[in-house]
C-alpha cells in the first residue's frame, strides 16, 4: 500500500528538513502534532505500549548492533501482529441511562479486517491474501524469540550470551502458561527446540 501521510510528533528526530523534503518529493502529506496537546499522538503511544514495549521490554538500546537486532525483531512482530494476532475493535457504543454498553464484533487480525472492508481494492486484498499464505505463525514466533534473546544479551552486556536459540528468551517452567495475543500457548520443554 502506498504511504499517504505521516503524522509526526514535534521531536527533532522526526520533524526535520530531510523528512519534510522527502514527503514533498513523494507527495506525502506531512503533519505534526499541536504543541502542548499530549493526546495528539495517543494512538501511536497506545500501540507502542501494547505491542513494542511488550515485545522489547523497558530497556533502551543504542548502537548499530542493537538497531539491527531491533529491526529484525520488529519486522517479525509487525508480520505476526498484523496477520495473525486477533484484536477487538469497538463497533458501537450505546448509552442506556447511566450505563454505556459497548458492542464488539468477533476478534480478528488487522489483515482480516482490511480484507473484509469494501473500500479496499481487490488487488490489495489479493496481495494481502498471498502474503498471509506465505507466512508461518510458528516460524514468526521463533524469530521473535530469537530477536528477544539477542536484545536480552545486549542489555546484559554479556559477550556470547546470545546463542540464537529461543529458550533463553522467555524461561517458562513446564506446565505454566504464557499469554500472547489473547491466546494461551502451553509450552512443554520437550517440544521447544534448542
Amino acid at each position: 500500500m502506498p504511504t499517504r501521510g505521516i503524522d509526526s510528533d514535534n521531536d527533532g528526530a522526526f520533524s526535520n528538513k530531510i523528512l519534510a523534503s522527502y514527503c514533498k518529493l513523494e507527495a506525502i502529506v506531512f503533519t505534526r502534532s499541536r504543541p502542548h496537546h499530549k493526546n495528539d499522538q495517543a494512538w501511536i503511544e497506545q500501540r507502542n505500549g501494547a505491542v513494542i514495549r511488550r515485545m522489547v521490554g523497558p530497556e533502551r538500546f543504542s548502537g548499530i548492533v542493537a538497531g539491527q537486532a531491533l529491526a529484525q525483531l520488529l519486522g517479525a512482530v509487525r508480520l505476526y501482529v498484523n496477520y495473525f494476532q486477533p484484536s477487538f475493535k469497538l463497533r458501537e457504543r450505546i448509552r442506556e441511562g447511566a450505563k454505556i454498553k459497548k458492542l464488539y464484533p468477533p476478534p480478528a487480525p488487522p489483515c482480516d479486517r482490511l480484507r473484509a472492508h469494501e473500500a479496499v481494492d481487490e488487488a490489495i486484498k489479493a496481495t494481502l491474501r498471498r502474503q498471509r499464505d506465505q507466512l508461518d505463525p510458528v516460524e514468526l514466533l521463533h524469530r521473535i524469540r530469537q530477536g528477544q534473546s539477542a536484545l536480552a544479551a545486549l542489555s546484559t552486556g554479556e559477550p556470547g550470551a546470545y546463542s540464537g536459540g529461543c529458550r533463553t528468551v522467555i524461561p517458562i517452567p513446564v506446565g505454566q502458561h504464557f499469554d500472547l495475543s489473547r491466546t494461551v500457548f502451553r509450552f512443554i520443554s520437550d517440544s521447544v527446540p534448542g
